[in-house]
């Protein structure tokens, strides 16, 4: 008889599974124990931007570190979704351009914000080369005041200080050269969130 093994994971995302199931079958091809591979599954955690999902308990505020890159709608997709299914008071978004998509950059950034209707966010906030088309997409899943386009990722900041909330669940996510991680560290210090 089998002995059955059970582990939590420290990861945010239904895309993990399959890695995870891939990890434990290589395990086992070399034998490893299974408390062990327990052990190392549960001890893993993911590069930093990639889905890191800090907490301020006091305030119950919650930032999801998503902002390590963004060159993918699939991607971007995996992560609102993974978002859109944690319980808390409002969901806001705060999206940056993706890269690398050439001529179908336009279509793609609009059919990003047109998946938003199939979520429960409460508010967008945009930046970036393409945050017109973005909005545009977007338009339906949200009132007019919840969709707010910027031309700096500092006035995306001070607007985001303005807004934020106890309970509040933030998801940052946006291409490289953008430099989101002034938002996630200025969301770190300022908020406190671990």
């Amino acid at each position: 008889m089998e002995k059955k093994h059970g582990f939590q994971l420290n990861l945010y995302g239904k895309h993990h599974i399959a890695n995870i199931i891939l990890a434990i079958k290589i395990g086992e091809m070399y034998q490893i124990s299974y408390e062990n591979i327990v052990t190392a599954i549960h001890e893993f955690k993911p590069v930093e931007g990639r889905m890191n999902l800090l907490k301020n308990k006091k305030r119950n505020i919650m930032l999801m570190n998503d902002a390590y890159s963004c060159s993918s709608i699939d991607a971007v997709k995996l992560g609102l979704e993974t978002v859109n299914k944690i319980n808390n008071n409002r969901k806001i978004a705060v999206l940056g351009r993706m890269e690398a998509l050439g001529d179908q950059a336009i279509e793609k950034h609009e059919e990003l914000g047109k998946f938003f209707e199939s979520l429960n966010f409460d508010y967008l906030y945009i930046t970036g080369g393409f945050k017109k088309y973005l909005a545009e997409g977007a338009k339906n899943a949200f009132k007019e005041n919840q969709i707010k386009k910027f031309k700096t990722t500092e006035k995306l900041i001070t607007a985001l200080d303005e807004n934020l909330a106890d309970g509040d669940l933030i998801y940052v996510k946006g291409a490289n050269t953008q430099n989101f991680n002034r938002i996630i560290n200025h969301i770190k210090e300022k908020y406190e969130v671990k």
